[in-house]
This record gives C-alpha cells, structure tokens and sequence, in this order.
C-alpha cells in the first residue's frame, strides 16, 4: 500500500529529514519518525469522523509538507483521495468536490472563502479542514490533537485495503479537452515507484527539490513517493519564478530535479542572460569553457569538463545537482545539450497520468537526444499499426496501467483494450529499444496528398530561434487554397526580439515585429520539406494558456487560430 512507502522508510531512515520548506527566512524540517506519526494521528482523526472505507476525501492545497501529511493520512485512513489543482477556478473546484462525492474536504486558508459554499447547499454538506489554523474551520492541528487522545484510548488508526483499491481518484487538467477521473489504485502507484526507482537509482543522500505541483501523479511518483522509499529529503520550492528557483536549489544543495521542459528552457535562459551580461573577461572565459566542454564530450570515456565548469554551475545554484529529469511535455534538443555541456544530464521521460504516471526514461549514461529513453522495468511498449516510417499510436501495458475512468464505462473502454492503454500519442522505437514520441494522434496534420505533418516537429525547429519563446503548430485551411496547410500561433521573446531590432536599427512597430518572425520562420522553414512548411502565421502579445503543470493548453490555441480570418 502507498503508506506502507512511509512505514517501510521509517524503519531504516527515520531519523533523517523526510521535507523541507523555506519559512520566514530559514528551512523548516520534519524528520520521517515524525512525518510518520502525524499520519497516524491524522488516520485515527479521519476514521473517528465515520469516514467509510474507500470513501473519497479531496485534498487541495500550494506545495507543502501538510499537503503530503494529508495525503498520506487519508490513504493510511483507508480512504481515497481525491488530489484538486490548485490554480483551478473556483466553481471548476466546487463542481469537482461535488463530482467526486467528497464529504471531507482539506484545504489552505486562500481557498477557504472560494470553497465554503459547499457546506451547504444540495445534499450532505462538506466538512472543510483548514490546513493552518481559520475562524470558524477546523484546522490540521486540532485533528492531530484529536488523533493524540483516540491513540491514547486504543482507536484504531489504520484500515488496511487491497492492492486493487482506489487509493486516488485525479482528474486531469486536459490539454486538449475536458478533464477525466483517472482511477488509480494502490498496485498502479506502488508498482509505478518501484519500476522508477529501479530504473533510476536513488538512495538516503539524494536531496530533491520540488517545484511541480503535488495534484500531479508524476510529482507525486517521481518527486515524492521514489525518493521518499529510499529514504532522501524532498525540499519545497518557493516560487516557480527563475530567480527564487536557482535561489532554492542552491540553498537546499538540491542533487535531484523533477520538472518540465518549460521550466528547463527557461533556467537555460536565465543563465544565458547572466552570461551575456557578465564582465568581458568572466565572459569570455566562460564561453572558452563551455566550448571546450562541448569538444570533451565528444570524446568518448573523457569527461574533464564536469569539473572544469563547476565553478560556474556554483554560481548559478547548480552546483550540487548531479540528476534532472523532464516530462510532460517534449524536451528542446537545445536545452538537454546546454545542460548536458554543464555537466548535468537530463533525463527525458515519458508518462501519462493513466499510467501513474511513468512509461520509460533515459538512463544515466545512456542518454539519446531526442528520445524519452527505455520503458522502465515492468512496463511494455507496443507501437500500434506503425506505417513505413515505424510510427503509430503508443500502447502501454503494465501494473501501472489504470483501472479506468470515473463514471465513465463508454470512455475507458475506448482506451483500455486487449490488456493494453491507447495512449492517443504517436511514437516510433529504433532498433535499441528507445522510444521516440512523435505527436498526439488528434494533432496531426494530413495534407491533400495525404502526407503527416507531426506538429511537434515543425514546433522543435521554430522554437530553435533565440526570438521565439513559445509556438504552436496547428492545421488550418487556407484562404485561398481551402487545403489544410500549416499554421504557426507565435509567443515573440520581446527582450531579444528589441535587441534584434536595436543591432539592425529597426524601429519596433506592430507591422516590423510581424515581418521579423516571418523572415525568422522562412528562414528556419528552409530545414523542412516544402510540405511541412508555416503557411500562415499569428503572434500573441502574451505567454500562451498553460496547466498548472506548465503544458500548453493546444486545444484552446487551435480553437482561437481557426476562429480568426487571416
């Protein structure tokens, strides 16, 4: 069961500091010994409520280490629970609370007014747990001090359940649609963590630092769960922001980093500015260093380089990390090799939260550009009706493969078949074994002679351009053909786009920014078939809609994209 993770880490470790938070000024710690009591406390509080065995409790809160104390306490309660984002909108929460069937609600005091409404209202009320202390709610510590004396009096504090149970009902955020209720069980989370810590190893030294948001299967897996069965510290970060993130990771000595692409490129171009902006000679020092990294790293069996750029890893935070991983989103080739040339390997991955949500990943010192590694152990991969270039829809099968989808029969039935999850994504495996992702099924563009366009593709050389910050690429038909051709949705980086301009005495306008990306896409588009080519182009003022988890939301992009007249 997924609190026996804790349990079991007690035993050997439990001494040691399971989490860490920065609060007002300095690090706030709990060791494992007492994380694991909490949860007993917490257990005994829940069941002392009448919460039913296998009874849905939703969980919604910031990162913190009451997030995970609660998490665990509901499921060591023998309940499920049910993980809400936390930049949802508040009638999205409500209506998900309502859903889920939820007669207990724990929450942070920011979203207390949003949610309080669910006290009443149609049906049982909601019971809101207060996370710190609130007028008028109960809070966390009165429920551990509730749990204090049911101990004391020989109430109960653990439910057992069986491996097949739901331990979390996560409705995903949807990139490309409406959000579905991903039922998990405690066999699909426990064998998921298993398969990732024996893919990647980790032990009681690594130090993680945590930036995704917890409702994520793929935090709660691989940032949570994995280190916490090998005994390490997961570290909470304060913000997402670059400068408060490189502040962290230095404070925390972080050697683990989970997170996604776009958090990557942007640490990337942080230290890209700071770089530029640097005295001429630390300057060019630099850059001799990173060039001559990048030649070492072509040799095979020599790695001097690691150590000649420590020094300039220390200075941006990153001197201790010696681990990344990427998911949920495709990893710019660009960004792995700036890292890669710091002597930081990172490991892309790839996973779904109907797979709990790890499929494959890199392995340190086996890492191909561009793929997202093996499929870890336990899990199988099977390319579906691949055509003559070997791509086809992704097929996964394995004890990490969810029990289906919430109240809904007809949906899981469509995607869970033969013993294997559709994933709905394209992909190809080469002759090794590593998987390539190659695009989501529904995005693929088919033109009149009835080639495939993958978007992703045509996305990863645009996004090369120090001018372009974000891009999306959609079917669209054509004002004068009437065919489906290629559409670009551009987010400019404005900062380099007015240093491009100031270098070629451009005065920035509207219609000069519009001609400078066209030039940029043209001349990017020269590395493409003539078919795959941007036909039409649209440029957004601001960073375009994202998940919590920081993947763009294409469904919405490409709905605003045709409903425009070009």
């Amino acid at each position: 069961m997924i609190a026996d993770i804790l349990r079991e880490a007690v035993q050997a470790h439990g001494a040691r500091t399971a989490l860490r938070i920065f609060s007002e000024g300095s690090f706030s710690s709990l060791s494992y010994g007492e994380l694991d009591r909490r949860v007993d406390l917490l257990a005994a509080s829940v069941i002392a409520r009448g919460m039913e065995r296998l009874e849905r409790v939703c969980l919604v809160s910031e990162n913190r280490p009451e997030w995970v104390l609660t998490y665990l306490g509901i499921l060591r309660a023998g309940c499920t629970v049910v993980p809400l984002d936390s930049l949802s909108k508040p009638q999205d929460m409500r209506y998900l609370v309502r859903r889920s069937g939820a007669r207990l609600l724990f929450t942070s005091g920011r979203f207390l007014n949003d949610l309080e409404e669910l006290r009443q209202g149609e049906g049982p009320g909601v019971e809101i747990v207060a996370l710190e202390g609130a007028e008028g709610f109960p809070g966390l510590k009165d429920l551990l001090s509730e749990g204090e004396t049911l101990l004391k009096r020989g109430a109960p504090c653990e439910r057992r359940v069986d491996e097949e149970d739901d331990a979390v009902l996560i409705f995903t955020s949807g990139t490309t649609g409406a959000s579905k209720g991903v039922m998990l069980s405690h066999r699909n989370i426990c064998s998921n963590v298993e398969s990732v810590t024996r893919a990647i190893h980790l032990d009681e030294n690594v130090r993680a630092l945590s930036v995704l948001p917890l409702h994520h299967t793929f935090e709660v897996t691989a940032g949570l769960l994995a280190p916490m069965s090998k005994g390490a510290c997961v570290t909470y970060a304060r913000s997402l922001r670059s400068k408060e993130l490189l502040a962290d990771l230095l404070a925390c000595r972080a050697t683990l980093f989970v997170c996604v692409p776009l958090l990557y490129e942007k640490m990337a171009a942080s230290m890209r500015r700071a770089l530029s902006q640097a005295p001429f000679h630390r300057r060019t020092f630099a850059g001799l260093l990173l060039k001559l990294r990048a030649l070492l790293k072509k040799v095979p069996g020599l790695d001097l380089g690691s150590g000649l750029l420590k020094p300039l890893r220390s200075k941006a935070g990153l001197g201790d990390l010696t681990l990344a991983i990427s998911g949920a989103a495709p990893l710019s080739p660009t960004v792995q090799e700036f890292f890669g040339v710091l002597g930081i390997p990172i490991l892309e991955g790839y996973g779904l939260t109907e797979a709990s949500p790890v499929v494959s990943v890199n392995r340190v010192g086996a890492l191909r550009c561009g793929s997202v590694g093996h499929p870890i152990p336990g899990v199988e991969v099977k390319i579906a009706n691949p055509d003559a270039q070997g791509v086809g829809e992704v097929l996964v099968k394995g004890e990490n493969v969810m029990k289906g989808y919430f109240d809904s029969p007809e949906e899981t039935a469509k995607v869970l078949q033969e013993g294997f999850l559709r994933t709905g994504d394209l992909g190809r495996m080469d002759e090794d074994g590593y998987l390539y992702i190659c695009g989501r099924l529904k995005s693929v563009i088919v033109t009149p002679a009835g080639k495939k366009i993958f978007p992703e593709e045509v996305e990863a050389v645009l996004g090369s351009s120090p001018l372009i910050s974000e891009v999306v690429v959609v079917g669209k038909k054509g004002d004068s053909s009437g065919r489906e051709e290629v559409h670009a949705i551009v987010y400019p980086d404005f900062e380099q786009l007015q240093l491009y301009a100031e270098a070629n005495e451009i005065r920035l306008t509207g219609e000069e920014t519009q001609n400078i990306i066209r030039s940029e896409i043209r001349k990017l588009c020269s590395r493409l078939p003539d078919y795959k080519r941007v036909r039409s182009l649209s440029i957004r003022n601001e960073e375009f809609p994202k998940t919590s988890t920081r993947k763009i939301k294409r469904q919405s992009l490409q709905d605003e994209a045709l409903s425009v007249e070009q």
